[in-house]
Formats: structure tokens, C-alpha cells, sequence
């Protein structure tokens, strides 16, 4: 009889259960995409996770990354990683890394579910015309409020995870990210997922410096891992510190560095997750790493007016005649890189520099030239200083029998000041200059091999430009008309590797910056507009 009793009692507790009560399984298979849009992160996942026998796998950019979780290989763990790498002579070589864990860091499956007992049930609602439920999960950390949003199922699989983070110190939103779970199943997943192929040829470490380990590096432990924010991102924290030491940044207080931190953890996500897609070029993190989106735009100062040159170039070589590979710095016709800084003065330095190239070809003399003079003294003809301008615009204002001078006797100073050409030493005068034919790459290259050096506008606002380190870029979202243009470079030479063309770019944000300051741009279908607006001048 009391047996009878208790089971009653037992049957009656569990009818008696919240039927919102949110829980995860140990097992599942889930596909999705997540989405980081202050990092211009948008990435496709495919996780498969045995969590109770400490293994799991993830597919990453359908598949050209795959980290398989071994928590019972080793004392601590292994973690197999393959990534496609790309050295100096190589590019996209499938590489298998086995990272050992640790007793602080061990190897463990990554989940991608949120941790259900932070979740609280709101309501019943309809999603994406299904019957679901809306979880909601708000908290604060020091001066961070989070909050998340959680859609699911009646059955209680995922559909879309949401986060924004509020930053009381700056008054501003400091992250948002979603989660979105296409297909979800919550049958134990087959061994063999997580057999690592020719484990016996991994590598046991990475071919550069780096002191964190990729675990703490996946974008779903710094956003669902265990611990608090601040303990979730060391690894970020660290980064920050070598950033900081290596380029000898400082800043006036502890909530300007703090600012400057959350612009370089978005910018350190965006080259993490880049290192994670087949690439004909790579990122890295470099003197750019700690500004806002908005003071990059700053540096990007071409502003188109349309304006062309009254004066028809005509070419004494054709297509035929020229060489397969030119290169202007090697010949000796280009100055060594600049600094624009935080002025949008890009304007002027590819319009020096053709100036300089054009110079040197006609006198045998490299003599640097004042990008400052066209920033102080171009007004009149439409150039905005540090607000912007273009070459035709520079051009125009030399047409006018000015002169522009010596960089040694009128320096750069990184700001708007009063024009002092008058008192300079003068270095060049035109007599006239000339457009490039729109659009066509291959003129471009004519006028290269024939010309020099050539000033040219370019499509430079996608984050991959701004971190570009080598190889040939070639940006799928870049645009090449007119409008799309927006920062001024030099052309100085072209060429190809395995096949893909590209100009040889001199940029103007110091050598800390790319290849030396210099990048391969691919002229597949005018890339990002290099062929858009090109010119150049007869020097006197």
C-alpha cells in the first residue's frame, strides 16, 4: 500500500511539471549560420555533438574548417583542427593540426545551445509560421547588459538565438549576434563523425607565434562557454596587450582604452573568422586593429566629381607589346610608403605619387613630393583637405601654373594648414594630364608599362581591405562604378601568380599595413574598380 502511495505521488510530481521547463539533450546534429554584423561575421556551422562521451564535431563555412573535440584522446583532450593554409609559396593547402588540452584549458565538445537554466519562459508565439515559444535571458556584468532572446519549438528544438549587449560606460550597443538552427535532430550521431582522418600526420603546432589555444578562440565558446564575459574573451584580452606593446599604443584613460578594446575584439573576431574561409588572400591584425568603423572611413577620402581630363592620350604601344610583369618600385620610379594617418588625404598621395614616378622616368631623379600642398592649397578646384578630393581635381589646380613642391621644404603633417607653396622649393609642374579609359584593365596596364606609376580610385571599404596582409585580393562584395569608389592608391606595376592577374598597389597607411604597405589587386572584372578612374600627367 505505501508503495502504491509513493508511485502516486511520483506520477502526480511529474504531470505536475512546467512543460516550459528548457533542456538540451546530450546528443544532437545541428546545422545553422550565425551572424556577428558589428564584425561583418556571417558564417554557416554544422555541429555534431556526444557530449556525455566527451566528443563532438564542427563544420565550419560548409566544411572548409573541421574541428573534431577528442576529450578521450590524452590526459586533457585533443583537439583536431583542419584549416586551409596559406604560406608564402602555397595557397589553400588542406593542414591537419592535434592541439593538445591542458589542466586549465581541457579539451572538451563545444555546445552551440545556450545554457537552458539562464532562460525564462515569456510566451507563446508564432515563428516562421510554426507553433513556438519565446525564452527570454537578461543579466548584467560590471558595466555590460546582455540580453538574449530564444525562439523554440513546441518540441523544444531551436530556432533562433538573438543577443544585444548595452555598454552603460559608453552609452552605445557593444555586441549583437544571431543564431540561427536550420535543421536540428537530437539522435546520437554515428562514431564515425568523429574518426580523425590520417591522425598520424597532424601537425602538434602552428607555424607562427601565439600563446592561446584554438579552443578558447571559437566564436561559440567566447559567446556560450562557460564563466563571465571577461573570462570568455582572455584570449582577446591578451591579443589586445601584444597589439598594444607591439605598435606602442597608450591611451589617456582607462574608458578610452576600453573603447579601443571593443573595437579591436570586433576587428580580432573578423581576421579569426576570415582564417576560417578558402582564400586567395590573407588578414591579419595590424596598426588598424583598434579604430572604429567610423574613423576608417575617415582615411578613405576619394570623393568623386566627375570631372575628366580635356586631353586625349594617345598610346605609341599596344595591348601586344607589353610585358607580362611590370614593376616601377624595382625600377625606382616610387618613393618609399607613407602614412596618411587619421586624415582622408588619400587624394593626394596618389596623386604624388604618379607625379614622382612620371619625374623620375623623365630626370633619372626620385624626389618626394607635398601630398600637404594639395591638401592646403587645392581648395579652389574642389579638394577638401582632409575631407576628401580626387587627382583630376589636383591636376586641375597645377594646370593653373602652380607648382607642386618638395616633401623635404612642405612636410605632411596629417591636418588641414595654411597653403605655403609659394615659400616652398618647387619639385614638378604639368603641362597636362589624362584619364585612363574607364574601366579597362587592360589599358590600365598599357598606361603602366608606357606611363609609370598611375593614380587610381578604388573600392576600399570592406573590412578584408583593412586588414589585408598578402596574396592577391580579390573581394566578392567589392563594387566598381563610380560610386562605389572611395580611397585613392597608385598603381605602380602588374603581373600574375598561377594564373591570377593582378596591378601592384601602393597604399598610403605605412608599412605596418599589408605587404610592406603594398597590395596585389586581382583584375578579374575590374576588381573593386582599379580600372575605374586611373590618371596621369606630363611633367615639366
Amino acid at each position: 500500500m505505501q508503495l502504491m502511495i509513493v508511485l502516486l505521488l511520483f506520477a502526480a510530481g511529474a504531470l505536475a511539471a512546467d512543460p516550459h521547463t528548457l533542456q538540451w539533450p546530450d546528443t544532437y546534429t545541428i546545422s545553422g549560420t550565425i551572424s556577428l554584423p558589428y564584425a561583418e561575421i556571417t558564417e554557416p556551422f554544422q555541429a555534431i555533438m556526444d557530449i556525455g562521451a566527451k566528443m563532438g564535431r564542427m563544420n565550419i563555412n560548409n566544411g572548409e574548417v573541421t574541428l573534431i573535440y577528442r576529450g578521450d584522446d590524452g590526459d586533457y583532450g585533443t583537439l583536431y583542427k583542419t584549416v586551409p593554409v596559406t604560406m608564402n609559396d602555397t595557397y589553400n593547402v588542406m593542414t591537419c593540426y592535434a592541439l593538445a588540452g591542458s589542466s586549465d584549458q581541457p579539451v572538451l565538445p563545444q555546445t552551440v545551445l545556450p545554457d537552458p537554466t539562464l532562460y525564462k519562459y515569456v510566451a507563446d508565439m508564432k515563428y516562421a509560421d510554426q507553433d513556438s515559444m519565446l525564452y527570454i535571458s537578461s543579466f548584467t556584468e560590471n558595466t555590460k547588459n546582455n540580453n538574449y532572446t530564444l525562439i523554440v519549438t513546441t518540441d523544444m528544438k531551436p530556432l533562433i538565438l538573438s543577443f544585444l549587449g548595452f555598454d552603460r560606460l559608453f552609452g552605445s550597443h557593444y555586441d549583437e549576434y544571431v543564431v540561427t538552427y536550420d535543421n536540428v535532430s537530437f539522435d546520437k550521431p554515428d562514431a564515425s563523425n568523429f574518426i580523425v582522418a590520417s591522425k598520424d600526420s597532424c601537425k602538434t603546432s602552428f607555424p607562427g607565434p601565439g600563446r592561446t589555444h584554438p579552443m578558447t578562440e571559437s566564436i561559440f565558446h567566447e559567446l556560450m562557454g562557460p564563466g563571465s564575459f571577461e573570462e570568455r574573451t582572455q584570449h582577446v584580452q591578451d591579443a589586445f596587450e601584444s597589439f598594444k606593446s607591439r605598435y606602442g599604443k597608450s591611451y589617456e584613460s582607462h574608458v578610452h582604452e576600453a573603447e579601443r578594446k571593443h573595437h579591436f575584439h570586433h576587428n580580432y573576431r573578423f581576421v579569426k573568422a576570415m582564417g576560417n574561409k578558402r582564400s586567395s588572400f590573407t588578414v591579419e591584425l595590424n596598426h588598424l586593429a583598434d579604430l572604429s568603423d567610423a574613423e576608417m572611413k575617415r582615411m578613405r577620402g576619394y570623393k568623386n566629381s566627375g570631372i575628366n581630363s580635356e586631353f586625349v592620350y594617345t598610346s605609341s604601344v599596344s595591348a601586344n607589346d607589353i610585358p607580362d610583369y611590370v614593376n616601377w618600385w624595382l625600377k625606382g620610379a616610387v618613393t618609399p610608403v607613407k602614412d596618411q594617418a587619421i586624415c582622408g588625404s588619400c587624394w593626394s598621395f596618389g596623386t604624388t605619387g604618379t607625379l614622382e614616378g612620371s619625374l623620375f622616368i623623365k630626370t633619372g631623379n626620385l624626389v618626394a613630393l607635398s601630398e600637404q600642398a594639395f591638401v592646403d592649397c587645392s581648395w579652389g578646384q574642389g579638394n577638401n583637405g582632409c575631407d576628401g578630393g580626387e587627382s583630376e581635381r589636383a591636376f586641375e589646380w597645377l594646370l593653373l601654373g602652380r607648382c607642386l613642391p618638395t616633401e623635404a621644404t612642405y612636410p605632411y603633417m596629417m591636418q588641414d594648414s595654411t597653403c605655403k607653396d609659394k615659400t616652398a622649393t618647387c619639385g614638378v609642374r604639368i603641362s597636362k594630364y589624362y584619364n585612363v579609359m574607364s574601366t579597362n584593365v587592360t589599358d590600365l596596364k598599357v598606361k603602366i608599362f608606357e606611363r609609370g606609376p598611375i593614380s587610381i580610385a578604388i573600392d576600399a571599404s570592406h573590412r578584408s581591405f583593412s586588414f589585408y596582409a598578402n596574396g592577391v585580393y580579390k573581394e566578392p562584395k567589392c563594387g566598381n562604378t563610380p560610386n562605389d569608389l572611395d580611397h585613392q592608391v597608385l598603381a605602380v606595376g602588374y603581373g600574375d601568380v598561377n594564373g591570377d592577374e593582378y596591378v601592384i598597389v601602393k597604399n598610403s597607411w605605412s608599412t605596418h599595413w599589408g605587404n610592406d604597405g603594398y597590395v596585389l589587386m586581382s583584375t578579374d572584372n575590374n576588381q573593386c574598380g582599379i580600372a575605374t578612374d586611373g590618371s596621369f600627367a606630363d611633367v615639366m
